[in-house]
């Protein structure tokens, strides 16, 4: 009996064997996740404003503008400077509601917050909702807030967490026939918040900074200029709300009274301010379903109390006489 060939070491079955995938894609998913969560962790800033407008803080060294026309300046809300981590923030100052996609080719990657999702489809894929979900997107007009939202797909604006708005009203009509013209501008924030209310149902933190332009200042709940933040107000029972996901309202407002040279009197001034800022906190709350009466009990006790002597010189609300 002849013996066998036992096979060769060398020999291979004719059955190819399956090659794990090199590199950072032959990664687990959670490990890939991880490394994800870590890079876009800073998040990221886009603002689509004038050029030389100021959103709450002055520029910084590492805002990255992209912009063809100009835009109104604007100031600091409250006329104070926000101590914020510097993130990576691109600016969009191209005319109101006008939007020019770019060719690939010729993107500027120095002044674009990240290249990752680019890489590969793969990587694209995995990444983009991250982005969405760690950029705060800034607004300071109705009109940027409509272009944007017809752009991206309602899948990814589902990722959005983050809003700013700065607001500014139209302030006193000169002439009887501009009257209109304010009306317009209150119907189109109305819009606008609207809009943004349905489109972004994943909305956790809200950021809105109102600058009253107009020459006389009530500081109450039921003013007009407050219509617009109704729409991202949760509501009971929470099938009422269009803005369900809603975490924190952050409001700031900003007249001709809060700022630090509007008065001589230092104590004048500085109850002014504080009252800005408390009324900014009560209409914070009631977007966060507090109700009227719980919102402004800190305004009404620091009105009739604290700042009582001042009420003569500020009536931002009722004073009894």
């Amino acid at each position: 009996m002849k013996n066998k060939k036992k096979p060769s070491a060398r020999a291979r079955s004719g059955v190819a064997t399956k090659h794990k995938r090199p590199g950072f894609l032959g990664l687990a998913g959670e490990l890939r996740n991880r490394v994800y969560r870590y890079y876009f962790e800073p998040g990221f800033k886009c603002e689509f404003a004038g050029k030389e407008a100021q959103l709450g803080t002055k520029p910084r060294k590492n805002v990255f503008k992209m912009y063809r026309n100009g835009g109104i300046p604007r100031n600091d809300c409250n006329g104070q400077k926000e101590e914020t981590a510097a993130i990576p923030t691109v600016r969009f100052a191209r005319v109101l509601g006008s939007y020019t996609r770019p060719a690939g080719l010729t993107t500027h990657w120095s002044t674009s917050l990240t290249a990752l999702p680019f890489v590969c489809k793969t990587i694209y894929h995995e990444t983009i909702p991250l982005l969405y979900a760690t950029t705060a997107f800034s607004f300071d007009a109705p009109a940027r807030i409509q272009a944007f939202l017809t752009v991206p797909k309602p899948l990814y604006l589902a990722n959005v967490t983050r809003l700013e708005l700065h607001y500014a009203t139209y302030g006193d009509p000169i002439a009887t026939e501009h009257i209109p013209f304010k009306h317009k501008h209150l119907t189109a924030w109305n819009r606008a918040c609207k809009t943004a209310a349905k489109t972004l149902v994943n909305l956790h933190h809200l950021v809105v900074c109102v600058h009253v332009s107009e020459s006389r200042v009530r500081l109450s709940p039921y003013e007009p200029w407050i219509t617009p933040l109704s729409f991202f107000r949760r509501r009971q029972p929470p099938e009422k709300s269009i803005v369900k996901n809603l975490a924190t309202a952050n409001v700031r407002v900003d007249t001709k009274w809060s700022r630090p040279d509007a008065f001589s009197n230092e104590a004048l001034g500085s109850a002014a301010r504080e009252l800005h800022r408390l009324f900014g906190e009560a209409v914070g709350r009631i977007v966060l379903e507090a109700t009227v009466e719980e919102a402004m009990a800190d305004f009404e006790n620091a009105w009739e109390n604290g700042y009582a002597r001042w009420q003569h010189h500020l009536q931002f609300a009722r004073t009894g006489w």
